[in-house]
């Protein structure tokens, strides 16, 4: 009778060892795995809504520029034609300043830029993680306005344009998102893309895509 008490108990024991066990490997899993996961999705959301606030200021700035983004709009009237296809891409979001506030809208969370404080002489291209479609045109819904500056096919011009045609094979780097990326169309929306969706939307535009990077 002894014995046998002995090893109900010796086997009582195991099964809690066990149980312990799969707990503490519940609790890494969670604090390990899913809280990073969970980081990373936080940060491209506010990614998201960052090129949604993006895509809204272009339109609203439209709405007073004669139905023209600043892209298509000569600086010598207010807009930032120049200096778009001159590789002074923070140009086009100063001459948007009052659409969008503020310039901390300007960086991806998951970038590893700093935002401006404001929109002075001290903001520059480094302080964007957004490249600008300078064929954007809102008559044209499917083109590229905007989207996360780890875009790529290859390497830049010299002004830092790229052009992206019907038949281009772009992607996405690692350097924000891990081979993902965001894109604002002509229309204002925002598409959450892996390369093989971001070759079809550039597959489906109406036209060539040039785009700025900063």
């Amino acid at each position: 009778m002894h014995a046998s008490k002995t090893r109900s108990h010796v086997a009582f024991t195991i099964i809690e060892l066990v149980a312990i066990v799969a707990l503490l490997v519940a609790l890494f899993v969670l604090v390990f795995v899913s809280e990073p996961r969970s980081r990373r999705q936080v940060r491209e959301r506010e990614c998201v809504n960052n090129l949604k606030q993006v895509g809204l200021a272009f339109r609203q700035w439209s709405s007073g520029g004669g139905d023209k983004y600043p892209i298509q709009t000569p600086t010598s009237i207010g807009g930032s034609q120049e200096s778009a296809t001159n590789g002074a891409i923070y140009f086009t979001f100063v001459v948007m300043s009052n659409e969008l506030n503020t310039p901390k809208i300007l960086i991806c969370p998951s970038d590893t830029r700093r935002p401006a404080t404001d929109f002075s002489p001290a903001f520059t291209n480094s302080n964007l993680s957004y490249f600008v479609g300078v064929t954007a045109d809102e008559a044209l819904p499917t083109m590229m306005l905007s989207g996360d500056r780890n875009l790529t096919n290859g390497p830049l011009s010299a002004n830092r344009l790229l052009l992206l045609t019907t038949n281009s094979a772009p992607g996405w780097d690692q350097q924000i998102h891990k081979l993902r990326g965001n894109v604002t169309l002509s229309d204002g929306s925002v598409q959450v893309t892996s390369t093989p969706l971001l070759r079809r939307l550039v597959t489906n535009s109406e036209a060539d895509n040039l785009l700025a990077f900063p």
